[in-house]
């Protein structure tokens, strides 16, 4: 009995550390209405052979931006801000190619918000969401 209620512990310990957000998001290979693109504009200029592949994509979903990153970028740093220029969410992401990341804007105001990513020296991708 003793085993069975340490077991039922682990397991829900693991089940609060998953993302509440993976869950809403849809597959980025299938499209749903509520998925939202998020086209991106800048350069990393990080010597990357020319590809046809965007080197980060990203998907919004009522409660979730899925992030994906094709290549390997190394160290970032992410930031989304409201419309109002308010940083509402950061982040330092070691970006390698065919990692996915999740965040939860389930607490978000309704709005126009931009999500960038910034590298040390200074490039950058950034788009714009509304949600």
């Amino acid at each position: 009995m003793k085993k069975l209620f340490e077991l039922l512990i682990v397991t829900g310990i693991y089940f609060l550390a998953v993302p509440v957000c993976m869950s809403a998001t849809s597959s980025t290979q299938t499209t749903d209405d509520d998925t939202q693109g998020i086209d991106f504009n800048g350069d990393l200029n990080l010597n990357l052979q020319r590809s046809l592949i965007n080197p980060i994509e990203a998907f919004v979903t009522e409660a979730c931006i899925e992030v994906n990153f094709n290549a390997s970028l190394g160290n970032l740093s992410l930031s989304i801000e409201d419309e109002w220029g308010n940083v509402v969410y950061r982040q330092a992401v070691n970006a390698s190619a065919g990692q996915a990341l999740f965040i939860d804007i389930g607490s978000f105001e309704q709005g126009f918000y931009t999500i960038e990513f910034t590298t040390g020296q200074g490039q950058y991708l950034a788009g714009d969401f509304e949600i």
